[in-house]
């Protein structure tokens, strides 16, 4: 379907029918999430989020696995949200490698999707992903002896992001313009 450009008719069939889809044993829960993160539907990281969550409550090992990085193809801003809640969790959760492996890791997905989310939005997306981010308690990371790396380095790749945004090439006409108005700067 996707690629006769029915994505529209996928999303709305996969979210009408997915308990029914899941009960039936037709998709599995992580397949379907798959297929709606692949179709950038809006609400896939909250489903994530859930998946993950209950997977770290009932400390259930089980990688999520992805065939293409869909994930990196993402770009819809509402689900920054639900992205930097599950990339709270598991920054805060001291075990996660151990239920999800590394390879395909939730903190990996997340952050490289929303790094996804600003570089495809504009410097207001990445102003509210930094507001969302330093909304998480790191003080609260390093009482539990956890690593900020993730975090930091999540913050430093959107304020770049935010930078690249707001600089805008300059035209040959403004470059000509200023080199005329400054000439007296220029004098060789």
């Amino acid at each position: 379907m996707t690629k006769e450009n029915k994505e529209d008719i996928a999303k709305a069939f996969l979210t009408q029918e997915y308990l029914s889809l899941i009960a039936n044993d037709i998709y599995t829960e992580k397949e379907i999430i798959r297929k709606l993160i692949s179709l950038n539907y809006d609400d896939a990281f909250e489903k994530y989020y859930n998946l993950i969550h209950n997977q770290i409550d009932h400390n259930v090992k089980g990688e999520f696995v992805f065939r293409n990085q869909e994930w990196q193809n993402f770009s819809q801003s509402k689900a920054l949200v639900s992205l930097v809640s599950t990339f709270d969790l598991c920054l805060s959760t001291p075990n996660i490698e151990e239920l999800f492996g590394d390879h395909y890791s939730p903190v990996r997905i997340c952050s490289e999707t929303i790094v996804s989310i600003c570089k495809t939005n504009d410097e207001l997306i990445c102003t509210k992903t930094l507001e969302l981010l330093y909304g998480i308690d790191s003080e609260k990371l390093k009482v539990q002896n956890l690593d900020l790396f993730y975090l930091n380095k999540i913050k430093n790749d959107i304020k770049e992001l935010y930078y690249n945004h707001k600089s805008k090439p300059y035209k040959i006409a403004e470059v000509l313009k200023i080199l005329d108005d400054n000439k007296y700067l220029f004098i060789v």
